[in-house]
């Protein structure tokens, strides 16, 4: 018998008490959370130690298990990764990113766990706007404000820097200046961090504005973001660069418009890459413009000019 094979073979045990001792010892990382509805409440389950920290029948931690919103948020504000299990959570109240940043809130599909936004305003953003926080992530889930006349937007990403979004289905209700998401260098007048945001494989429908691109010029800009593989559909404008330089796209598509698909304002290179193509979209390809009032409109200001563009439509 081998050395490995005698080591092995001796079976150690360890008291239970011991073990839940070492489960709170504070050398693990960061753990996460899974939300899940148990009949009428909703549950936060730690996913080191299996116990429900937070919520449920018996309002662990103090916060009551009757709210999705509010156990999502106490979840949330731990700054560890939160996981939402599949089914229909109804949002109440806007969904605050912690001010530290590395916060991640994820479905396990956009098809299979859903967020029913029903309050005012975005139904997530940062808790304290005027700051930067970096590496927030929010993927694979649906958000719906279907019925919402109170809904300004799905995703504020005012103060976002270096995070991303990613396979995601955002319906909106139509609502007069409602945003699918917004990226946003400026908070009521004061310059905000916001750059090298990353949207991947975004859907978005029944919204004003896909995605705003926006701020105040030289004091707080939507810089170096890039999109792609975004698709939006019917509102006003599919993807409105307003204010911000050095923003590229790849691959998304606008359609159903009633002012512009793409909107260009006053900023420098932002960019297109392969043009805009009217068909067979690939991953050189910027936008695919279709059924829209007017594809695309360059305001008057700044150069708009990106490497490699030219508008086909």
């Amino acid at each position: 018998m081998s050395e490995f094979q005698s080591w092995s073979s001796i079976h150690q045990t360890i008291r239970a008490s011991d073990w839940n001792a070492l489960l709170d010892h504070g050398l693990e990382k960061p753990t996460s959370y899974i939300i899940r509805k148990n009949g009428s409440y909703y549950e936060v389950i730690n996913g080191s130690t299996g116990k429900i920290d937070y919520g449920g029948a018996n309002n662990a931690g103090g916060v009551s298990g009757s709210d999705a919103a509010t156990v999502i948020q106490a979840a949330l504000d731990t700054g560890k990764r939160v996981l939402i299990k599949e089914g229909d959570f109804d949002i109440n109240t806007t969904l605050k990113m912690p001010d530290a940043g590395g916060a991640e809130l994820l479905g396990i599909g956009r098809q299979l766990t859903t967020l029913n936004w029903k309050g005012s305003g975005f139904c997530i953003e940062q808790t304290t706007k005027t700051n930067r926080v970096d590496n927030l992530r929010v993927a694979d889930l649906k958000i719906d404000a279907t019925g919402n006349s109170n809904s300004s937007g799905l995703i504020d990403m005012t103060g976002w820097s270096d995070s991303l979004l990613e396979r995601l289905y955002l319906i909106g209700n139509d609502n007069a200046g409602e945003v699918g998401v917004k990226i946003n260098g400026n908070e009521g007048g004061t310059a905000v961090g916001t750059y090298w945001d990353e949207l991947r494989h975004i859907t978005i429908t029944t919204v004003k504005t896909g995605i705003l691109l926006t701020g105040e010029w030289a004091n707080g800009m939507a810089n170096a973001h890039t999109l792609y593989k975004c698709r939006v559909y019917g509102g006003d404008y599919g993807f409105n660069f307003d204010i911000g330089c050095g923003n590229s796209a790849f691959g998304c598509i606008a359609e159903g418009f009633g002012t512009a698909g793409c909107r260009f304002g006053r900023g420098i290179e932002n960019g297109w890459y392969g043009g805009y193509m009217e068909s067979s979209l690939n991953n050189a390809d910027c936008f695919l413009l279709e059924s829209n009032a007017t594809d695309v409109i360059i305001a008057t200001g700044r150069s708009n000019a990106g490497p490699g563009g030219s508008i086909i439509n």
